[in-house]
């Protein structure tokens, strides 16, 4: 079965998907969810309720990774970000959950950051940067989530997702309301490889269901 990485839509097939959850929404416990106070979020809600909302969602088994968090320069009060950011990667090695993160401009701290904090898995969703940059990442054992933009892809973004060692990939539809069908057929088609067994063996790695 297909796996959808990171979604904001709710499918009604049999797709395995992880819905992410924005702090202020409440997630569906009967599939796998994510939530996390987005960077885009960080003005409009205290910290520390936020930091519980996430920890009481984050005891259900369904709940796979607390996120998506991160870092936007683009966006305005970067040092709430930044704050925001390491005090959930702390909730997130507290309670042995991986992180998926959204970053924009941001990889240099993301970077610096992951010296630090190394306790559990993290993921970048979105991922639409170059080889240098997938390589630095994944040497910090971060995983790779690709998303539409594989669907036109910029000679950028083709060198660096061939270069991604396939157990590092994740591929997802986050606000795009297409199928995730379409996304795993132009990766397919890019490299020549199924990635379907290879992804659900990512995903069990990451959401820890390997011993589940």
């Amino acid at each position: 079965m297909l796996i959808d990485f990171h979604t904001h839509k709710t499918y009604s097939d049999n797709t395995t998907f992880v819905r992410s959850f924005m702090i202020d929404q409440t997630p569906d416990e009967n599939r796998f969810f994510t939530i996390g106070l987005h960077p885009w979020q960080v003005a409009d809600f205290n910290l520390d309720k936020a930091l519980k909302i996430i920890e009481n969602f984050c005891t259900h088994d369904n709940c796979i990774a607390i996120g998506e968090i991160g870092l936007d320069k683009t966006r305005k009060f970067f040092d709430l970000q930044y704050k925001a950011f390491i005090a959930q990667v702390l909730l997130a090695e507290k309670l042995n959950k991986p992180v998926v993160i959204h970053a924009v401009r941001s990889y240099n701290e993301i970077l610096s950051l992951r010296k630090k904090y190394t306790k559990t898995l993290w993921a970048i969703h979105g991922f639409i940067g170059n080889k240098q940059t997938a390589f630095q990442l994944i040497d910090k054992n971060i995983y790779l989530s690709f998303g539409k933009a594989l669907l036109n892809p910029s000679p950028k973004l083709q060198q660096a997702f061939k270069a991604v060692p396939y157990d590092k990939i994740f591929l997802e539809t986050d606000v795009w309301k297409g199928h995730i069908e379409q996304i795993y057929a132009a990766a397919e088609n890019m490299i020549n490889y199924d990635f379907e067994s290879q992804i659900t063996l990512n995903f069990a790695k990451f959401a820890n269901l390997e011993n589940a």
